[in-house]
């Protein structure tokens, strides 16, 4: 989701990612030299943020300000993390395992649950202390929703919700052949990519975007292989997870698309797909990234098209802020000449690493509260960026010093253009070797080598 897809979304089958490059790697420019090195080395999950819908996996539901180490997965040989909108899951290397932790399955249940939290916080501070004692039940429940929360009514519906929060991390039940290579979590949303390039989904289901036809269940309660034929003969390299919709890229070049679409997010129109659908786009794609509700793709020449929600260019006026219309099929962006390497998408920003060096940005202004898709250039203090990361409306940029020690800044897109700030994760000690940063709802889920 716009949640971070550097550190596991963006993690394609290895071999079959070799395969796919071997045809463009002339064409694009080398990775900064951190990128390969860090796979080789042991990481760990650290986290940070609210705690009280266990998204944490600390065991507890406290919250957490500074960024610490998950105890419980110490011992684990992890490959990558991601953060979801309330919950967080990790790959490990060894095994093909899918950890994870928090609530994984409840789309508006925790917003009943954070609002709550802001009005009664003792009542939700009674019943985390309450649901802490208690032996977590060895499969999800779902919980109906709340109308009109107050400390009284719900207290009783709330217990029962803590009942589908798993604090601590646990192995997520899946078919015997599945090794997982990534996994990227949105909204109530998992999404693996199996070693066998294969995607495997598992969460709310209300839009298809679990991927299982319109027969299928309103919730998956197991990661089960997206269906439909179109793609039988795929192999998938990329998984590109927005808010309630999955995009994926294949070996072949071409994209695929599920799951909401009402905004143009998938690409295919209005419509909603309950299976894959394929975004029509002019030529092979190299890369491809996914917001909230809108999504980019760079092609192997170096154009870049992007759709969905407020993507298009032409205006309309929704109340006193003029609004771009929703792009509904993919649209080739103007970026001032020169090819395009690489994309990333926070919830509701694009950013782009040009071959000349440029790093460009459009989307939300976060002055404005309007989105508008003409690129801007991004002066980054740096020789050269290194990593992208997601927040929600900005987007993290990992760059590394003269003496090889990772820095970070936060770039948020205002009417002014894009404003560059320094950013820290709380507690870390300086010089800690940062693999990947991902920011879900209200937490954050660090790997660090």
């Amino acid at each position: 989701m716009a949640y971070d897809q550097k550190s596991c979304s963006t993690g394609c089958c290895p071999n079959i990612m070799r395969r796919a490059l071997q045809a463009t790697r002339s064409s694009l420019p080398s990775r900064p030299r951190h990128h390969h090195q860090s796979r080789k080395r042991a990481l760990h999950v650290y986290t940070h943020g609210e705690g009280f819908l266990g998204a944490l996996g600390h065991g507890d539901f406290s919250a957490r300000e500074e960024t610490l180490p998950v105890a419980a997965l110490a011992s684990r040989d992890l490959r990558c993390a991601s953060a979801g909108w309330t919950h967080s899951a990790a790959v490990c290397r060894d095994t093909g395992e899918v950890l994870v932790w928090g609530r994984p399955f409840d789309l508006k249940q925790p917003l009943r649950i954070n609002r709550i939290q802001r009005l009664f916080p003792f009542v939700v501070t009674a019943i985390n202390a309450l649901a802490s004692s208690r032996e977590v039940l060895p499969s999800p429940v779902p919980v109906p929703l709340i109308a009109k929360p107050s400390a009284a009514s719900t207290a009783s519906t709330i217990t029962a919700a803590f009942h589908d929060a798993r604090p601590s991390s646990y192995s997520l039940p899946a078919p015997s052949s599945l090794r997982a290579n990534s996994v990227a979590c949105s909204a109530a949303l998992t999404v693996v990519l199996g070693e066998d390039g294969k995607v495997y989904c598992m969460g709310y289901n209300r839009w298809g975007q679990c991927g299982q036809g319109p027969e299928n269940e309103f919730t998956v309660f197991e990661p089960l292989r997206v269906g439909g034929r179109a793609l039988e003969r795929e192999q998938v390299v990329k998984l590109a997870v927005g808010l309630q919709q999955v995009l994926v890229l294949c070996e072949s070049g071409r994209v695929f698309g599920w799951g909401k679409g009402l905004r143009g997010q998938l690409g295919v129109g209005d419509e909603t797909m309950e299976l894959p659908e394929e975004v029509e786009l002019p030529g092979k794609v190299v890369d491809l990234r996914s917001g909230f509700s809108h999504a980019v793709a760079i092609l192997e020449n170096g154009d870049v098209y992007t759709w969905g929600k407020m993507q298009g260019t032409e205006v309309k006026t929704d109340g006193r802020v003029p609004v771009y219309h929703d792009q509904l099929h993919p649209r080739k962006v103007d970026v001032g000449g020169g090819r395009a390497v690489e994309a990333f998408c926070s919830s509701s920003n694009t950013m782009l690493r040009m071959e000349d060096g440029r790093v460009l940005m459009w989307g939300f202004e976060a002055d404005t509260r309007r989105t508008v898709p003409t690129p801007v250039e991004v002066d980054i203090p740096a020789s050269e960026p290194g990593s992208f990361f997601g927040g929600f409306n900005d987007t993290i940029v990992k760059t590394t010093t003269a003496v090889d020690l990772p820095t970070f800044h936060r770039v948020s897109f205002t009417s002014a253009g894009a404003r560059v700030t320094p950013f820290t994760l709380p507690g870390l000690a300086e010089g800690t070797r940062v693999d990947s940063v991902s920011v879900g709802w209200q937490h954050t889920v660090v790997l660090v080598h």
